[in-house]
């Protein structure tokens, strides 16, 4: 590949992140370069196929082959906790005469977590997380992933109520993940 995210895809910094008609936010990333990209352009776009910001170039770095990106976003529509919105990312890699030679494409929720003496803040309020310890395992299959088993799984996490669960010993699978973003979860 030309061009390869960071991963998990995430941006670097969320700058100015409130939600609100008048606000506006920008989503900074970095991604790896192959040979023969010059340039990196970032978009965003909603839900509803609308571009979302104002996107920007990276030139790649010569000596790193990395660039960096900004998209600045208009009126963000932010993720939250049981109110998922995912965007879509879009990332390009440009040759010297700015013609694309290669894209990779992200879901991307926008919002700021941290840890306070409040206890956990997302997008600066605090959220109560209600959730368990899951295992990624199930009795017939072990550790095989199973499409409907995990999509069962976060269906049953909404019938209870829960917007969380922890995590247990192995890495989930980027499914798994994405089902989490985007129903809405916190992982």
């Amino acid at each position: 590949p030309h061009i390869s995210p960071y991963l998990p895809i995430s941006p670097r910094r969320l700058e100015g992140l409130t939600a609100g008609a008048a606000s506006a936010a920008s989503v900074v990333m970095r991604c790896r370069c192959g040979t023969g990209v010059s340039r990196v352009r970032a978009s965003l776009w909603t839900q509803g196929g609308v571009e979302a910001g104002e996107a920007s170039d990276g030139t790649v770095d010569a000596e790193t082959a990395e660039a960096r990106c900004a998209v600045r976003v208009l009126r963000p529509t932010l993720w939250a906790a049981g109110a998922a919105y995912l965007y879509r990312l879009r990332l390009e890699a440009l040759d010297a005469d700015g013609a694309p030679i290669d894209s990779y494409e992200q879901r991307l929720g926008l919002r700021t977590v941290e840890a306070s003496d409040d206890g956990l803040l997302l997008n600066g309020e605090p959220v109560a997380m209600r959730g368990f310890g899951r295992h990624e395992d199930f009795p017939l299959v072990g550790r095989a992933e199973v499409g409907a088993v995990l999509v069962r799984d976060h269906a049953c996490l909404r019938w209870v109520g829960a917007n969380s669960y922890r995590t247990a010993h192995y890495p989930y699978s980027e499914l798994d993940l994405d089902l989490a973003d985007e129903h809405g979860g916190l992982v």
